[in-house]
């Protein structure tokens, strides 16, 4: 699979930004300073909890949404062919279709990984066990409890993403005149509107893992605070996106919303650049 180098080599990362320390006292001072809380406390393979987890949900979620955004592109590229300005603007209406799409049917895996990156005893089978107990509980709607703020990051991130992709990609060949999107010209463009697109929609970043970690929080998943300053004082699957954010805002100022943009950046900027630049090479060959 081209893009199970990019998980694994971030999951570390993804693991440090849902990570709670087990006691109050323990402070964790920047990236590394957590990298090195999580290998004392739980080893290496401490950084790679939830991998198993994710690389199932990288396959399906990469296959529609990559696939997705070409198809829905093509089509639209033929819609808007007299109309410039909607040939422009195609790659947000198409990223935020593809997307929304895969994370709807990816949301029950992903509320599975940030519950096991979010407690350290945590065993697939073990929260596999709280999982169906909370679906007899609540319902299987449970499993989407954290499609909303996913959606909230996700499709911005998408619309972000693709416009960028597609201008800077464009401007770049057109700079050096290569007639072709280049390897440098794909991985570059990948990265800065990842980054770009990082940058606008860490605030809803923020909101989802504080809810889907308030969820584990309070349906006995481990005695774990939630991310940011959120203090989930209703059940989480009933706290909306908006009143997450006013929350952290209250606590922590604007600034709260910007929490974990440095690890997110370290792990969205080359993951965008290898995606894309893997999925380009791909997809030239079978066109060869």
């Amino acid at each position: 699979m081209k893009f199970t180098p990019s998980y694994v080599s971030h999951e570390a990362i993804s693991s440090l930004r849902a990570y709670t320390p087990s006691t109050s006292s323990t402070v964790i001072n920047g990236t590394l300073d957590g990298f090195k809380t999580i290998f004392r406390a739980e080893g290496a393979s401490g950084l790679w909890r939830g991998l198993n987890v994710t690389l199932v949900a990288a396959l399906p979620s990469t296959v529609i949404y990559y696939v997705g955004y070409d198809v829905l592109r093509s089509k639209l590229k033929v819609y808007g062919a007299n109309n410039k300005n909607f040939d422009i603007y195609s790659p947000l209406l198409a990223g935020c279709i593809a997307r929304s799409i895969s994370a709807t049917i990816i949301s029950p895996l992903e509320l599975t990984r940030t519950i096991m990156q979010s407690s350290s005893s945590m065993q697939l089978s073990v929260v596999t066990s709280g999982l169906k107990q909370l679906i007899k509980t609540d319902g299987l709607r449970t499993l989407w409890a954290g499609l909303l703020p996913t959606l909230w990051r996700d499709v911005p991130f998408s619309a972000a993403y693709w416009f960028g992709y597609e201008q800077i990609s464009s401007m770049l060949t057109h700079e050096y005149d290569t007639g072709a999107k280049s390897f440098t010209t794909t991985f570059v463009s990948g990265a800065l509107s990842g980054s770009i697109a990082a940058v606008l929609t860490n605030p809803f970043d923020v909101a989802k893992t504080a809810r889907q970690v308030a969820l584990n929080n309070n349906n006995g998943f481990g005695n774990l605070p939630a991310a940011g300053s959120f203090n989930p004082q209703t059940s989480a699957s009933n706290v909306k996106v908006t009143s997450i954010i006013r929350n952290i805002i209250a606590n922590e100022g604007w600034a709260g919303l910007y929490t974990g943009l440095a690890p997110r950046l370290i792990k969205i900027a080359p993951a965008c650049a290898i995606m894309i630049t893997s999925y380009e090479f791909g997809k030239s060959l079978f066109i060869k």
